[in-house]
C-alpha cells in the first residue's frame, strides 16, 4: 500500500519531469507553481513580474538569511524509503522536504523550513523568515506562506489533526549555535501546548527573535483562489504603491512604481 508520503514524492518526480502540467496556460509558462511565488503576491506582484523578466538579484540581506536558514535547520540527508520509514517507527521526526498538490489542475510546489512528524503524522508546520528590522510583526505574505504548506499537507492527508502552523522570526545578525537552535524547538514546543489547549493565537517575543504560533487557518484557500487569478491571467497585477516597501525593494531602480513613488516623495 502507498503511503500519503510516498504518493506526494512520486508527484513531485512527475511535476519535475513534465508528467503533471496545468491544463491551462499560466503567466511566464509555468508549468507549476511554487508556495513561496504564491505568498510572494500578497506582497507585490509587480515584483514577481520584474524578477522574471530581469532574473533574481541576489542580496548581502538574502545570503546572510539562507546561511541562517541552513544552520538552524541543518541535518541529515536521508531517501525517501528512509523518510518513511523513520516517521512511521519514530515519536517525532523532524524533516525539510518538498511537498506538492493539484489545485485548480495547476501543480504547486514547496518547501517548509520544518515538518515535525508525531506518531507518523504531521503536527506542526514551521517556517522560519530572517528580517533586520520587523522581528516582532508577522505580515500577510508571511502567514499565507505558512499556512499554505499547512494546507497542502492537510490536502495531501499527511495530518490527521490540528495542524500548529509556527512563524519563527530572527534577526538577521543572530549567531547561531546548538544552544539557540535547541531554545527555538523547545518554545515552540511549549506554546503548542497553550495553542492547543484552547488559545486562538500565541506569541513570544525575544530580543532578537520572535515565534509565532496559529491553528490551521479554515479559509486559506480564499488566498489561494485570489492568488491563482494572477497566473491565469484573469486579473490585473496587484502593485501595493507603499513607500517604504518601494524604498528597500532590490528590483527599485527598474521599477516604474517605484521610480513614480520616489519621485512624488521628493517633490513633496
Amino acid at each position: 500500500m502507498v503511503t500519503p508520503l510516498e504518493r506526494m514524492y512520486n508527484m513531485f518526480i512527475d511535476i519535475l519531469n513534465g508528467k503533471l502540467l496545468p491544463s491551462a496556460r499560466l503567466r511566464f509558462d509555468r508549468t507549476y507553481l511554487t508556495v513561496s511565488e504564491i505568498a510572494q503576491q500578497f506582497y507585490c506582484e509587480h515584483k514577481l513580474c520584474l524578477m522574471y523578466k530581469e532574473g533574481k538579484i541576489e542580496t548581502e540581506e538574502k545570503k546572510l538569511g539562507t546561511e541562517i536558514h541552513e544552520e538552524i535547520f541543518r541535518g541529515e540527508s536521508v531517501s525517501i524509503t528512509e523518510l518513511i520509514q523513520k516517521v512511521l517507527t519514530s515519536k517525532i521526526v523532524i524533516a525539510t522536504m518538498p511537498i506538492v498538490t493539484i489545485y485548480e489542475d495547476i501543480p504547486i510546489v514547496g518547501i517548509p523550513d520544518a515538518i515535525i512528524f508525531s506518531d507518523g503524522t504531521v503536527s506542526h508546520v514551521i517556517e522560519l523568515k530572517t528580517t533586520s528590522r520587523w522581528v516582532g510583526k508577522v505580515f500577510t505574505c508571511e502567514y499565507v506562506q505558512a499556512q499554505l504548506y499547512s494546507y497542502i499537507l492537510k490536502r495531501e492527508k499527511l495530518s490527521n489533526s490540528d495542524v500548529v502552523v509556527a512563524i519563527l522570526k530572527v534577526k538577521r545578525d543572530l549567531e547561531i549555535d546548538n544552544s539557540v537552535r535547541i531554545k527555538l524547538f523547545k518554545k515552540v514546543h511549549e506554546l503548542s501546548n497553550k495553542l492547543l489547549s484552547g488559545a486562538e493565537h500565541v506569541s513570544l517575543r525575544g530580543d532578537r527573535y520572535s515565534i509565532h504560533l496559529y491553528h490551521y487557518d479554515y479559509s486559506i484557500e480564499s488566498y489561494l483562489t485570489w492568488a491563482l487569478g494572477f497566473w491565469k491571467m484573469t486579473r490585473e497585477e496587484y502593485v501595493p504603491l507603499s513607500p517604504g516597501k518601494c524604498a528597500k525593494c532590490e528590483y527599485r531602480h527598474l521599477c516604474k512604481y517605484a521610480k513614480l513613488i520616489m519621485k512624488k516623495k521628493i517633490t513633496r
